[in-house]
């Protein structure tokens, strides 16, 4: 029975390595996770050889969850980050869009608008105000990924985050 296999792979001209581990009965083994040397975790389940991505777990604390399949089109739906914001996608495969990011505090962004051209139309703040946008404001992400709103008000740039 196959439980653990150390994998080298040739990627675009650089060699990756990771440890794919398995569980289930001799010839019907699947993967159940695969770890790579920096510390990215991935998760999967399902039958063996029809496996699907339902978790991504970075070295930082990042959490990246997926639907639907087959394996290599899991679509993300929600990205946990360590400080609490939970960002919920839809879309299909490579075309998710950001459809709210949830702050621990209560505060909630919506967006619309396609993958990678998303705007902010709405905002509802933990002690109840609500602030649409109309047709959006542009959102721009700081290296952690927290959406900041840039805005002109009155000639001075402002910027409130979640």
């Amino acid at each position: 029975r196959k439980v653990r296999c150390d994998m080298k792979h040739l990627h675009d001209g650089a060699l990756t390595s990771f440890v794919l581990y398995y569980e289930g009965e001799k010839g019907h083994e699947r993967v159940v996770r695969n770890i790579f040397p920096d510390g990215l975790i991935q998760h999967f389940e399902g039958e063996g050889g029809s496996e699907q991505k339902v978790r991504t777990e970075l070295p930082n604390g990042q959490v990246m969850h997926y639907e639907g399949g087959p394996h290599g089109s899991e679509r993300l739906v929600r990205e946990v980050f360590p400080y609490g914001v939970v960002r919920h996608y839809e879309g299909p495969h490579g075309s998710e869009r950001l459809l709210r990011a949830v702050a621990p505090s209560g505060h909630v962004q919506y967006c619309e608008g396609e993958n990678g051209a998303e705007r902010l139309v709405r905002e509802v703040f933990p002690d109840g105000r609500v602030a649409d946008y109309g047709q959006g404001r542009a959102l721009h992400f700081t290296k952690g990924g927290v959406p900041i709103l840039h805005h002109v008000v009155g000639g001075a740039s402002q910027g409130s985050g979640s």
